[in-house]
């Protein structure tokens, strides 16, 4: 056998895992939502191309230079690509009649690839030297370009920070540890073992609400002490593009900010696509990381040879954005944190759909938004919320139940890791100098209004979030205070705790005990459905529709919002209505720009 030069086996192993890329770019493209973004786009487009190339030219190279040629080298890279289509249709629960047909379709697709690439490289090893070396040099550069493109993109979702880095002389108040967690109840978060844990040293506040049905203008909110009306994160740019969302405007009040300029050290473990540098929810923080993006990466990566194989054959090794994962890095962040007080943000996503997750499971929050899933009926985990939405799921009774005990064990996880942090304050010195703030950044919904999961209503399932404060050393609890407050009390409270005062804010110090009782909230901003904004004050829920829609809920004597009373209550709807702030328009044909950007950040 006459062995093949090195460089026309590389050019083999190269044409080859580019054949693969393409049909990988195609499956990418069609199986992944649009970002909404130029740098995101071109990052699905070129991403298997550079992946396949990535571990293709080296296996080819070796086997090709190892065992005979450059049919060999073809054989390599198209052998694993065949085998990883085959076992991700095998892991999807295909038939053996459709894993049979489509064994023989990757078959001799993959021969035909191979001889094609095998044809190629011997064809270029007939043209001329310049110009063979002109088209390599092009072919390089593209892939460096790509490579970098991506890179740089890339990187923006999984880090950030704009903030101050602690300098100059140390504060003298207490560590401050916010905890917010996904999609959580304020009725479900007292049944968790750690929030009762919190709650016997601290202050609990029953009758907390957010804004806003879901994650960017609520927690948006919470870092600036402004209602979402103000602030305008989270808006809609897109009419198509669910992902397109106004970030968060640079020169906001930021907590983590003031706290920085006051000589804390700020840093954010979090979870959640929304949450990233992109939206502009690292304003003010010194570090910023992530956690979710690895494995909407490994999503994003999904139909490549290496994300197959390894979705099959070591499934654990993945990236997740579990409670677990979350926990040891904050605390690998506390064992490093040294002895400046610190602000440190740790936001778990367990509760949020798709529900029933478990210890490990890499799961794709961002294909459960778009509602590609088409599993029929209840599988674990669930994720079939886009189904249900949608109305193409109608389950019954019992299998509601089991939905909600799904979003149980989800809050239990969480519940479990978050108990284990405390354990890992406790054991050293930093639970006597930590003062923690418990809370959420929206509730959930089980068909209380015929609906499941959040972000398309305005009702108290999805407003009603947990609020706990323990202040340090010396525990004020367990206390329960029963007045209205609402997310934009957060920050206010939180400076209160670290003995730093700023005006400006919206919200009020909940310590003082100044919240009132004759106060009301502006609502909405909403994910999904028609706009509704609303009105929230003790007694009363107004909401009203941007088709003019209006309804009106005594909460007193109706708490779970049933009976419309537009028609019977009209000295207090006239009250509300004069309230009401609608939300600000943005023109549905802008392109999200990142967050540095003036034009984004507006």
């Amino acid at each position: 056998m006459t062995r093949s030069s090195p460089v026309r086996v590389l050019a083999t192993s190269f044409i080859a895992a580019a054949l693969a890329a393409a049909v990988d770019t195609v499956l990418t493209l069609g199986s992944n939502p649009d970002p909404a973004r130029a740098s995101l786009r071109l990052g699905l487009a070129v991403s298997p191309l550079l992946t396949e190339t990535a571990w293709g030219c080296p296996a080819g190279l070796i086997a090709g230079w190892r065992f005979g040629g450059a049919g060999v080298a073809a054989a390599a890279v198209i052998a694993p690509w065949a085998l990883g289509i085959v076992l991700d249709a095998w892991r999807a629960g295909q038939t053996t009649v459709a894993l049979v047909i489509v064994g023989i379709i990757v078959t001799l697709g993959g021969i035909a690839l191979g001889r094609l690439a095998v044809d190629a490289a011997a064809g270029m090893a007939r043209v001329p030297a310049a110009p063979r070396r002109l088209v390599w040099t092009a072919a390089v550069l593209a892939l460096l370009a790509s490579a970098l493109s991506v890179t740089r993109s890339g990187l923006r979702t999984f880090g950030g920070g704009t903030g101050p880095c602690a300098s100059g002389a140390a504060p003298a108040g207490p560590n401050i540890l916010l905890v917010s967690v996904d999609a959580l109840r304020a009725d479900t978060a007292r049944r968790m073992r750690s929030y009762q844990r919190l709650a016997a040293a601290g202050i609990e506040y029953t009758e907390h609400f957010t804004s806003s049905p879901w994650t960017l203008p609520s927690i948006a909110s919470l870092m600036t002490g402004l209602p979402p009306d103000q602030h305008r994160a989270g808006l809609s740019l897109s009419t198509y593009a669910l992902l397109a969302k106004t970030p968060v405007p640079a020169g906001l009040p930021s907590l983590p900010r003031t706290l920085g300029t006051n000589g804390y050290r700020t840093h954010a473990i979090v979870t959640n696509p929304f949450l990233t540098s992109w939206y502009g929810v690292d304003e003010g923080f010194c570090s910023f990381e992530n956690v979710t993006m690895g494995g909407e990466l490994v999503r994003g990566l999904a139909q490549t040879t290496p994300m197959r194989l390894a979705r099959t054959l070591a499934p654990r090794t993945l990236p997740s954005d579990r409670a677990n994962t979350v926990r040891v890095h904050a605390e690998r962040w506390l064992a490093t944190a040294g002895d400046r007080p610190f602000f440190l943000w740790l936001h778990f996503l367990d509760p949020h759909a798709p529900y029933g997750d478990r210890d490990g499971d890499s799961t794709s929050l961002t294909l459960d938004l778009m509602a590609f899933q088409r599993e029929p009926g209840l599988v674990v985990p669930f994720h079939g919320v886009g189904l249900l939405r949608a109305g193409e799921y109608r389950p019954g009774p019992d299998e509601r139940r089991r939905i909600a005990e799904l979003y149980q064990q989800d809050v239990d996880f969480a519940d479990q890791q978050i108990g284990r942090l405390l354990d890992f304050l406790a054991e050293g010195d930093l639970a006597r100098r930590t003062a923690v703030v418990f809370t959420a950044d929206h509730g959930e919904e089980f068909w209380e209004h015929g609906g499941v999961e959040h972000g398309r209503t305005l009702y108290d399932e999805v407003l009603h979030i947990p609020l706990l404060v323990v202040p340090a050393a010396e525990p004020r609890g367990p206390m329960s205070r029963g007045e209205l407050s609402n997310v934009i009390d957060v920050a206010p409270t939180i400076l209160a705790l670290a003995g730093i005062e700023e005006q400006g804010r919206g919200g009020v110090d909940l310590l003082t005990g100044r919240a009132g009782s004759e106060r009301s909230f502006n609502l909405g901003n909403l994910l999904f459905g028609e706009e509704w904004t609303g009105v929230r004050t003790a007694h009363l829920k107004y909401m009203r529709s941007e088709y003019g829609e209006e309804r009106l809920f005594d909460l007193i004597v109706d708490p779970g919002e049933q009976v419309n009373q537009v028609g019977s209550m009209h000295e207090a709807l006239a009250t509300v209505r004069a309230l009401l702030r609608p939300m600000p328009a943005v023109r549905a044909a802008l392109a999200l720009a990142p967050p540095d950007a003036t034009a984004a950040r507006q």
